[in-house]
């Protein structure tokens, strides 16, 4: 095996190094270089916070596009998508993973609802002769769909672990060093059983640093 300072070279050498600690803003930098850390036993020369920040912003993204932030955030995540007048066709929901099935049509009886009660109608008699949803009818469509995200991916295991890892993201500032540890091999297990947040091949990736660490 290479010397500590050879590991370190070969994990946290794409890292910026200043006052003690490697920051890395690469997602494998930061991943090798944990590793790297670990190994040698220098933790304490990990910047935590900031890998912890980058993932951070990931995770909640995870948990605002399947509704589980409520329908404030996901209309802004919507709206970053394709504007502040989105028509039902971008709005409707069609999951491979079959959590969630939000069609068109579903969208258009909100709608209706909608524009019935405003104008003291049915929504039967509602017609609706454009794509793009009404304005003042945007409220309760992401109302409806950030609710049905959420009925379709509360429980599910992959975000409850988001969640939960996002959660103590947030406290990090008042956790031990070990704790810190423990929160970032959390996000790297979850990535490589889910391969949903970080744009990283973990078992690739472990392969490859193992090999240039034993290597003579």
């Amino acid at each position: 095996m290479k010397s500590e300072d050879d590991i370190l070279s070969i994990g946290c050498g794409s890292c910026r190094y200043g006052e003690g600690k490697y920051q890395c803003y690469d997602d494998e930098d930061a991943v090798t270089c944990f590793w790297a850390c670990n190994l040698t036993k220098n933790s304490d020369m990990y910047d935590f916070e900031t890998s912890l920040d980058n993932i951070q912003g990931v995770l909640e993204r995870k948990l605002v596009e399947h509704g589980l932030r409520g329908s404030g955030p996901y209309r802004e995540y919507i709206e970053d998508l394709y504007g502040s007048h989105p028509t039902r066709s971008q709005l409707s929901i069609q999951q491979d993973a079959g959590y969630v099935w939000i069609a068109e049509d579903e969208l258009a009886e909100v709608e209706k609802k909608c524009i019935a009660e405003t104008d003291g109608g049915s929504p039967e008699d509602v017609e609706l002769f454009s794509d793009e949803v009404t304005e003042a009818c945007l409220y309760d469509i992401y109302e409806h769909i950030a609710e049905r995200l959420a009925e379709g991916y509360e429980g599910v295991e992959e975000f409850e672990k988001i969640d939960s890892i996002s959660r103590d993201i947030d406290r990090i500032d008042r956790m031990s060093l070990s704790e810190k540890v423990q929160l970032f091999d959390r996000a790297i297990h979850l990535q490589h059983i889910t391969g949903s947040l970080l744009d990283v091949d973990i078992e690739r990736l472990r392969e490859q640093f193992e090999e240039e660490i034993d290597a003579k």
